[in-house]
């Protein structure tokens, strides 16, 4: 009976050791597999730091909308002004009246610090176009006068003082947006200042939009603004100030810009204070356009 009882408990003893076994032995791996996973999903895991950065830069672009073009066009030329404009030089054929050595001109010249109008014949030839004409063409304008080395312009069609003039230097003659001009003519001040968006793409150059030139000065006690030229943008060119002064004899400023926005033209423009409306310093009164190529 002894014997029969001790082999009873003998054979629980057995049994319960192998059960713990058994499911000692199936948790074990299980624990340590997970522990694997769990360290081989840590070593794969990509640093989402990177992506975050990327994905904020993404949306700073996103906001920064691109500059609205301008629609507004400067200068608008007084057709019914009645005056011409011409530079020395060779032009391309539709470039030159073919009856302007047949009108009235007076030239404005610069020698030294000499600045003066005088009456001049101008004299047209025909001459081989390189852009356009082949070997032995002649469909090219030359534009000539006396002394034209020192012309800075031709110019009909007004009646203009002979002799010195008053004149200008600009200390830029090409402005970007945020420079001002700032100089004394007679007993007046008066300010060019530009404005629109400008970005550096070199030590000398800007890529600009929106450009407006506005002139300021103050007359009878009230300061009037005027916008002269306005460009929404430009093909590698700038607008350039070529002259100022009193043409007109009237005490007042008058310009000579190229308001050309592209490269490959050309385009003096005369501005007349003589002509100017009801609230402005100046008038577009003339224009010529040429091109290159």
């Amino acid at each position: 009976m002894k014997v029969q009882l001790f082999l009873l408990l003998f054979s629980l003893f057995v049994s319960a050791c192998t059960d713990q076994k058994t499911s000692s032995g199936t948790e074990q791996p299980s624990e340590q597999i997970s522990a694997l996973s769990t360290e081989v999903e840590q070593e794969g895991k990509v640093d989402e730091k990177p992506i975050e950065q990327v994905e904020a830069l993404e949306e700073e672009d996103a906001d920064r909308q691109p500059v609205t073009p301008d629609e507004l066009d400067l200068p608008r030329l007084d057709e019914g002004s009645g005056v011409n404009i011409l530079p020395v030089g060779l032009f391309h054929e539709d470039e030159v009246q073919p009856d302007a050595d047949q009108k009235e001109w007076v030239g404005l010249f610069q020698k030294g610090d000499s600045t003066y109008l005088k009456r001049v014949q101008v004299n047209l030839s025909r001459e081989n176009d390189p852009i356009l004409d082949e070997e032995g063409q002649k469909t090219g304008w030359y534009v000539s006068v006396e002394n034209e080395e020192d012309c800075i312009l031709l110019i009909s069609g007004v009646e203009l003082s002979k002799g010195e003039v008053p004149s200008l230097e600009f200390s830029k003659k090409s402005p970007v947006p945020g420079d001002t001009l700032t100089f004394t003519f007679g007993s007046k001040q008066m300010n060019i200042y530009v404005t629109g968006t400008k970005e550096k793409v070199s030590d000398d150059w800007y890529e600009v939009e929106n450009y407006k030139m506005i002139v300021a000065s103050e007359v009878n006690e009230k300061t009037i603004e005027q916008t002269i030229v306005a460009k929404a943008n430009f093909e590698d060119a700038i607008i350039t100030m070529l002259w100022a002064g009193d043409l007109d004899g009237d005490n007042q400023m008058d310009f000579i810009i190229d308001t050309s926005r592209h490269y490959n033209m050309s385009v003096p423009t005369l501005f007349l204070s003589s002509g100017a409306k009801e609230g402005n310093l100046v008038e577009c009164v003339a224009k010529h356009v040429s091109v290159g190529c």
